[in-house]
């Protein structure tokens, strides 16, 4: 199977959100300053800011964030 395969069930790098991840996160809280958190973008290999208060977390925060 071709990695460009839609029907390839092993291709895990493959993901459905957009590109820069604006996932709607209003009962998300910032980590940093308790804001409300209401989008993500993803900005680096492994950075995201959180919008509005502008922090920039990790991979790592952002997946336990999405938790």
């Amino acid at each position: 199977m071709s990695t460009n395969d839609p029907t390839n069930q092993n291709d895990t790098a493959r993901t459905n959100a957009p590109a820069g991840d604006h996932t709607d996160e209003t009962t998300r809280i910032c980590p940093a300053c308790d804001e409300p958190i209401q989008s993500t973008d993803r900005i680096g290999p492994v950075t995201y800011v959180l919008e509005p208060c502008g922090h920039q977390v990790d991979d790592r925060i952002h997946a336990a964030l999405r938790s």
